[in-house]
């Protein structure tokens, strides 16, 4: 039996529908170091989204690929709070975007770091969550 890795859990392939491959449900254009950058309310994302991606339920969509990565105001609490609202299957975006809106925190690494890092993103969670990529 195969599976995704969601933002709440484990999903498992046999119970899909269709699947949204490449979506951006809460993003961040500013530059990333603009005051309140990311940090979007989480109830606020819920109000505006949740309502969508119940609408896409009903029509068969049974997960999505959020593509927001690290850089473009990737939000791992919005995207826990959607799934949980909405009971929609979400898989999050692990790493960051291109080179201007790379964090200093992880340009700073060099490659051994930055494997590391990957991996944790991965495998442990995002940012310090315990939610891990897709």
């Amino acid at each position: 039996m195969s599976h995704l890795v969601t933002v709440t859990g484990t999903a498992d392939t046999d119970s899909l529908g269709m699947i949204l491959p490449h979506e951006h449900l809460v993003t961040d254009l500013r530059a990333p170091d603009a005051p309140g950058f990311g940090d979007a309310a989480v109830a606020e994302v819920v109000a505006v989204m949740a309502p969508r991606l119940e609408e896409a339920r009903s029509a068969g969509i049974t997960a999505l690929f959020e593509c927001t990565p690290l850089g473009v105001g990737r939000n791992v609490p919005a995207l826990v709070a959607l799934a949980r609202a909405s009971g929609m299957s979400i898989v999050a975006a692990a790493g960051t975007y291109r080179d201007d809106r790379v964090p200093a925190s992880v340009r700073s690494l060099n490659d051994a770091e930055m494997d590391d890092w990957l991996r944790r993103e991965l495998t442990v969670g995002l940012g310090g969550t315990d939610v891990r990529g897709g």
